[in-house]
């Protein structure tokens, strides 16, 4: 059978992984304070962008907020997941999708 639970529960747990990356802490603490940051500096919303265009706490901030949003991805996985909490970071060097 194709769709077995560990394959549905991993199926949920890499599709909740993806969500969570797709949440741009830069650009929504950016946009807080009404600066466009996609148009400023290299254009990209990562801390290292914020920090230059917006200055030094405010890059910690994001850079805090991204390692939060690892943490709690990590946290959640290990809740919902517990047999792949500890696989999943090694598929990426099992299963290469860039060279």
């Amino acid at each position: 059978m194709f769709f077995t639970p560990e394959r549905i529960a991993l199926l949920l747990c890499l599709v909740g992984g993806y969500l969570f990356g797709l949440i741009q802490t830069g650009y929504f603490i950016a946009n807080g304070k009404n600066v466009d940051i996609k148009h400023l500096g290299s254009g990209n919303t990562g801390a290292t962008n914020v920090w230059r265009v917006m200055g030094a706490p405010w890059g910690l901030l994001t850079l805090v907020c991204d390692v939060a949003k690892t943490l709690l991805a990590i946290l959640i996985l290990s809740i919902a997941c517990p047999v792949f909490a500890y696989k999943l970071p090694f598929y990426g060097y099992k299963f290469e999708f860039c060279n």
